[in-house]
């Protein structure tokens, strides 16, 4: 079994046109991922602490969030510029205190403010929107 297996990847190696670089120890080609420039068209944004729309404001979220946008050169540009930072947290901001914490529970609940975030930060960013919105920390205060 193990023989069949070596012999696959010498002959994958031999006999193809992929990088050696390119197949690993099982035979199985893959594609090399620039990390870094991957990475680059992240950004990071600082904590967000609202109150929620809730009868009585009393309820929290409490959620920290990166956006992805097209590239790492729109990704530098909008973390070089303080403006468009203020911009994009407080229409990012006004979007969270619409919510409500009973409709905030469901992941379907959380996909659709992602959806919100990136449609309505397509206007503040000008020129450019996030690809998408992740969430590294969601917490609903009752």
């Amino acid at each position: 079994m193990v023989l069949a297996g070596v012999g696959v990847v010498v002959t994958i190696v031999l006999f193809s046109d992929v990088p050696s670089n390119q197949i690993d120890q099982a035979g199985d080609i893959f594609t090399e991922v620039d990390v870094e420039s991957d990475l680059a068209r992240y950004v990071v944004l600082e904590p967000f602490v609202v109150s929620l729309a809730d009868a009585g404001g009393s309820r929290f979220l409490r959620v920290s969030m990166t956006l992805e946008l097209n590239t790492p050169e729109q990704a530098a540009s909008f973390e070089r510029n303080p403006v468009e930072i203020m911009r994009v947290r407080s229409t990012i901001l006004g979007v969270l205190g619409e919510q409500k914490a009973d409709e905030l529970l469901t992941s379907e609940a959380k996909e659709r403010l992602k959806q919100r975030i990136i449609d309505t930060t397509a206007v503040a960013l000008e020129g450019f929107s996030a690809r998408s919105v992740n969430f590294s920390e969601f917490v609903v205060q009752f």
